[in-house]
């Protein structure tokens, strides 16, 4: 007997996807999946669901990580057919390895960038600015910037910045960024906060969601290399700035950083296209 999903017609489960992505997973599955035999060698009955149908709900599977009865409910919206849970776990065991590099493929590298932030000295001693910043490492540009007392935590600034954070995004960032709220909030924005778990308790370990969080940065540990790349925007401001800053408002102070990083960034394109330096 086929399997028949509880689901609502009314409202499909699809529309929570990207459809353009179930588009590509379905153009993937007819180009790329493996081809059917011409001739079977074997009697017996021919399969009930083609190939590319199942190979498309493998790649599914693959790009979100669901699992095999999550995706059994959402074949009828995107393959038009309702194969068991058991019928796609066969043929993920077929088509695993192509599946898994279809997803690789579809879902392409994603922008890495850098949350950080460093010290601005004052003239005035005893007071200092903070200077919070999203640095791309592949366009090698500062995406924004914001300069804050000194006093200000950096997940204070990360939250004026999140905004700025394009979608499909992997934000590398220190230990000062750990924390499940500002995760959930970056994920609201379709990207991930890769910041590095701080130590637990002595003699503790973790539990709950910070372990789950751990074993996500351990598997994407290679991507977190990047991170200290992003210190090229630190020693680009400091040289810049040469000196401590004068303003008496930090109004003024944020106004005069988000125009130097724009001047920055002006210069870093002119010298990958033209190889001048416009000496802002």
């Amino acid at each position: 007997r086929p399997h028949r999903p509880m689901h609502n017609h009314n409202n499909p489960p699809m529309e929570i996807y990207d459809r353009n992505t179930i588009k590509a997973i379905i153009d993937a599955a007819l180009r790329l999946a493996p081809r059917e035999r011409a001739e079977r060698n074997r009697r017996g009955r021919p399969p009930k669901y083609k190939l590319w149908q199942l190979a498309a709900l493998c790649a599914l599977k693959a790009l979100l990580n669901l699992t095999f009865k999550r995706t059994a409910e959402l074949a009828p919206f995107i393959v038009g057919a309702s194969p068991s849970p058991a019928t796609i776990h066969r043929a993920w065991i077929r088509l695993k390895n192509w599946a898994m590099e279809a997803a690789a493929k579809i879902a392409g590298s994603p922008d890495l960038l850098v949350a950080d932030s460093t010290g601005i000295p004052h003239r005035r001693k005893g007071r200092h600015f903070k200077v919070h910043f999203l640095y791309d490492i592949r366009s090698d540009i500062v995406l924004a910037a914001t300069a804050t007392p000194g006093s200000t935590a950096d997940i204070q600034g990360y939250r004026a910045l999140l905004k700025f954070v394009p979608e499909r995004s992997a934000v590398l960032a220190d230990s000062a960024y750990f924390g499940r709220g500002i995760v959930e909030e970056t994920l609201e924005r379709n990207a991930l906060l890769l910041a590095r778990p701080r130590r637990p308790s002595r003699r503790g370990r973790r539990r709950g969601w910070a372990a789950k969080y751990e074993r996500v940065f351990e598997a994407l540990r290679h991507l977190y290399r990047h991170r200290g790349e992003g210190e090229r925007f630190c020693s680009r401001l400091k040289a810049r700035l040469r000196r401590s800053l004068r303003y008496a408002l930090i109004e003024s102070a944020d106004a005069f950083v988000k125009w130097l990083s724009l001047a920055m960034n002006i210069e870093r394109v002119a010298i990958g296209k033209t190889g001048v330096c416009l000496g802002i």
